[in-house]
């Protein structure tokens, strides 16, 4: 019985000596290093506050350019609306200039869109403007994969039958895919609409 007792006594003050001997370890780690851990909290702490500040702003940003745009919507003229949309948001901006554009026919301003960075905008322009030019060319070499692919499909087409090119407007109607919402009015305008 004493000899379990010992040896229990044995296992207690080697763990304890275990615990004590990695405190001291860690102690000496920290006061090694201690310069090195203070900075990377501090860091985290500062890259935490960065991040709040930076979505905060983000946010308010947001709020900003969506009440510009309302107002855009309300009164078109309102000049200060228009810069504060081109500031805080120059995407949303690009957008409502997209849709005075088309509104107004403004081919100018579409001429100027078609090259925006935003891929959306640069396609939809592209295609209003080749729509309302009524360039065949343009409409041809619409992309495949745009966003208005068989829809250019369809107003080329149009053109072709209006200059009495009919094998290649029902040429164009063919390529229109079954999946596209434009298939039912190239089938309309493939039977009723193209001469033979």
């Amino acid at each position: 019985m004493a000899d379990k007792t010992i040896e229990y006594l044995k296992e207690e003050l080697t763990k304890e000596e275990q615990l004590l001997e990695s405190l001291i370890k860690s102690e000496r780690f920290f006061k090694r290093h201690k310069k090195k851990i203070i900075a990377a909290a501090a860091a985290l702490v500062l890259a935490g506050v960065g991040y709040v500040a930076y979505d905060y702003k983000m946010e308010q940003d947001r709020i900003a350019a969506n009440e510009a745009y309302a107002r855009l919507l309300a009164n078109p003229s309102d000049e200060a609306a228009k810069e504060l949309l081109r500031q805080k948001s120059p995407r949303l901006y690009e957008l409502y200039l997209f849709k005075e554009a088309v509104q107004k026919k403004d081919e100018k301003l579409l001429a100027k869109l078609a090259s925006s960075e935003d891929r959306v905008i640069a396609d939809l322009a592209g295609y209003h403007l080749a729509a309302l030019r009524r360039d065949g060319e343009a409409l041809g070499r619409y992309e495949e994969g745009a966003i208005l692919a068989d829809y250019a499909k369809l107003d080329s087409a149009y053109l072709d039958d209006l200059a009495g090119r009919y094998k290649e407007a029902h040429a164009k109607l063919e390529r229109v895919p079954v999946d596209s919402p434009a298939k039912p009015y190239a089938t309309l305008l493939r039977h009723y609409g193209v001469a033979k």
